[in-house]
């Protein structure tokens, strides 16, 4: 990935939790974004504080692991999200889980799309930055794969 900054003055405003356990893997995450254009992040290792954070922050896009550093699993946190009422943003599981099964869980728990590990960098800049200019009412297509063996799952967002 080139560590170009992008300017995207459409990007600069929009807001991203990131809550990963691995410290690697969230550094890595912020100076993909950053690269990008999107500077407004938040940044937790802990679900617990996640669900807080979300509902209190009201990020336009959650980019979550599922096994988090507390404990706490991304799916659970997912769901709490969803059933409150205040969060109308994208979520969008990171996850080394490649299984059908998981995957599956991941969209059934809420979110509206599965990426999984290992990544390109640019492949998640790319699906994150068409996530965020998407209308959040619009159908999405229900799977998209790429030369890097990532697989990207999309379900259209659900809101409760």
């Amino acid at each position: 990935m080139k560590h170009e900054i992008n300017s995207n003055p459409s990007m600069e405003k929009k807001k991203v939790l990131i809550v990963e356990k691995e410290k690697e893997i969230r550094e890595l995450l912020r100076v993909t974004l950053e690269c990008g254009g999107i500077k407004n992040l938040i940044i937790l290792s802990r679900g617990h504080a996640a669900v807080r954070t979300a509902l209190r922050e009201k990020p336009d896009l959650i980019l979550t692991g599922v096994d988090l550093s507390d404990g706490a699993n991304g799916l659970d946190l997912i769901r709490k999200i969803r059933l409150r009422k205040g969060f109308n943003g994208i979520v969008l599981i990171l996850s080394a889980n490649t299984q059908k099964r998981d995957i599956e869980k991941g969209l059934a728990a809420g979110a509206d799309a599965y990426l999984t590990k290992p990544f390109s960098p640019q492949k998640l800049l790319d699906t994150i930055l068409c996530l965020l200019k998407k209308p959040q009412a619009t159908t999405k297509s229900p799977q998209i794969s790429n030369q890097w063996g990532e697989i990207i799952h999309e379900q259209p967002n659900l809101s409760f």
